[in-house]
């Protein structure tokens, strides 16, 4: 897990290499790939199966005050194997989405973005899905629903990625 005092004391240059770094290598961890296969075994739309499982699976919970803590998702794999109750805020989720989509083979981002100001207060996720929606990237937020349309009032938007 990498704590940060907050986003905004840290660049974003830092916080690119940070969540580029926790995305590859968890795309690439066994663990997180075994969950992908699974939560996807039986679906035609994995997408909406990692959405649903994230939703039925994860609580929302806040960071600690005037700290940001990024919980890798292999550690959160450890925790769902252990019976432990998952949660994370938006930044894990947004991690979490990102990692398991891209173990099962599809690109992806993180995406921070800056709701009312150009301080970042929100992540997501987002996916490539060929075909379905004409090869566009598609928004993914777990914490709120799949691609809710206010993001694109957004007064700053950065993305990590892709994946692949």
């Amino acid at each position: 897990m990498a704590t940060l005092k907050r986003y905004n004391n840290v660049s974003e240059t830092m916080l690119k290499a940070i969540f580029a770094d926790v995305l590859a290598r968890s795309i690439i961890h066994p663990s997180v790939q075994q969950l992908a296969a699974e939560i996807i075994a039986d679906s035609s739309e994995p997408v909406i199966a990692v959405y649903d499982w994230m939703k039925q699976n994860v609580a929302y919970v806040n960071d600690p005050v005037d700290a940001e803590s990024i919980i890798a998702p292999w550690v959160m794999v450890e925790m769902y194997r252990n019976g432990e109750k998952l949660g994370g805020d938006c930044d894990d989720q947004a991690t979490w989405v990102a990692a398991l989509l891209g173990a099962a083979g599809y690109d992806t981002k993180i995406v921070l973005l800056g709701q009312l100001s150009a301080e970042f207060d929100h992540a997501i996720a987002s996916v490539m899905v060929p075909g379905i929606y004409r090869d566009t990237w598609v928004d993914v937020d777990t914490t709120s629903g799949m691609q809710p349309t206010w993001w694109q009032n957004v007064v700053r938007r950065v993305e990590i990625g892709p994946s692949r």
